[in-house]
């Protein structure tokens, strides 16, 4: 984490009206202007990580054949609670190695559970 004294400098060059970005330039490219939004918005970064959400096959496959009949993939992808480019991922993968590409620790912990 950042101490006191960098987000002030930070948050004082934002408000001389650079940019995120510029200023982070300025700071040497840390803080990254992520941060420094965060800051400006009062959206303080935690330290803990977001939990990572682990889909199985057949979500992974019920998310691909909406995009296949038509359906935008970045509203499907808001929907099913990932990112864009992750249903691009699963997209290619199934292509390379078909659906069995798709198959997550999850469904293996599924197809022998009682």
């Amino acid at each position: 984490m950042y101490d006191e004294a960098t987000r002030a400098r930070a948050l004082e060059l934002v408000a001389s009206g650079m940019t995120f970005t510029d200023v982070s330039r300025k700071m040497g490219g840390k803080p990254g202007p992520a941060i420094i939004r965060k800051w400006s918005l009062n959206e303080l970064p935690t330290g803990k990580r977001s939990k990572r959400m682990v889909y199985t096959q057949r979500q992974k496959l019920e998310a691909l054949a909406r995009v296949e009949a038509g359906e935008d993939y970045t509203a499907v992808a808001a929907e099913v609670g990932c990112s864009p480019p992750t249903l691009l991922t699963w997209r290619k993968l199934r292509e390379q190695g078909g659906d069995e590409a798709l198959i997550t620790a999850v469904d293996r912990m599924l197809s022998v559970a009682p």
